[in-house]
Parts: C-alpha cells; sequence; structure tokens
C-alpha cells in the first residue's frame, strides 16, 4: 500500500513538473540566425551571450514599466514647488521628439511644455527616462535618454 501511495506521489509530481512553465529558451534558440545577426549579437562573446541569457531568466523578458517609476499617489509631493533638485522620471507614452508646442506629460504626473523655439525628432521611444535640471533665472532643462539635443521647458502642472 505505501509503495502504490509513493508511485501515485510521484507521477502527480512528474505530470506536474511537465506542466511547468519552462524556462526561457537561450536567445540563439528564440530567433532566427538572421534576426541574431542584425541584433548584434553574434558580436557577443560566448561568456556575455550566456550572461545575458541568464540575466534574461533572472529578470524577465519584460523592461521596466512606467509602475517601477511612478511613486505611489502618497509618495508624491503635495505642493507644486519643484525644488532646485534635479527631476528624474519617464516620459508618458511614445516620445518621437519635440517642437514649440509640445506638452511632455511625466510618469510622475508633471505636465512641461517647451519653452523656446526648437525642434527636435527621432526615432519612437516608449516611456524614456527623462531629466530636468535647473538652470539659469529658473529655467528648466530637459534631456530625454536616447536623444542627442536637450531642451528648454517650463513647468505647466
Amino acid at each position: 500500500m505505501f509503495l502504490v501511495a509513493c508511485l501515485s506521489v510521484l507521477s502527480v509530481c512528474t505530470v506536474a513538473h511537465a506542466q511547468a512553465k519552462p524556462k526561457s529558451a537561450p536567445l540563439e534558440e528564440r530567433m532566427s540566425h538572421a534576426e541574431f545577426l542584425r541584433l548584434g549579437l553574434d558580436k557577443l562573446t560566448p561568456a556575455q551571450l550566456k550572461a545575458l541569457n541568464t540575466w534574461l531568466q533572472t529578470h524577465g523578458e519584460r523592461g521596466p514599466s512606467m509602475d517601477d517609476f511612478v511613486p505611489a499617489r502618497s509618495a508624491r509631493a503635495s505642493h507644486d514647488d519643484t525644488g532646485d533638485a534635479d527631476i528624474h522620471s519617464l516620459i508618458a507614452g511614445t516620445f518621437r521628439g519635440w517642437d514649440s508646442y509640445t506638452v511632455f506629460t511625466l510618469a510622475n504626473g508633471q505636465r512641461w511644455r517647451v519653452s523656446e523655439d526648437s525642434q527636435m525628432t527621432m526615432h519612437s521611444i516608449d516611456n524614456p527616462k527623462v531629466t530636468l535640471r535647473k538652470g539659469f533665472l529658473g529655467s528648466w532643462l530637459l534631456s530625454v535618454d536616447g536623444a542627442r539635443e536637450s531642451v528648454h521647458v517650463t513647468r505647466v502642472r
């Protein structure tokens, strides 16, 4: 009877293990050779490729989301003063550049309008990191990760 119980438990465990979500396959198995080359992964050393695959398994394949950067409502400042400290956040949504009429909505709830006659376009980036630095006479300079230029902005809200 004990042997039958052990075999039953073993079979249930085997089925559960077979149905468990498998670890993700290495990048070189999940994409075509052409994709692998196009993304430049062939330039990685075997150790670097192994480290990248390990990182993907550990951290998952999803990049940072806006939830990783948006403070809880109770943790947000209750007043409108931005102070002198740099502001780090994300642009909420897709960023393609700016013109003189652009208003940036940040993940922290702030809105900033371009305050100079400036235009810049680039490839689309979803939820890019931004840094706002206080400048001379209360001006603010907005820098977007991945963009070569910065732009002066004024706080709207």
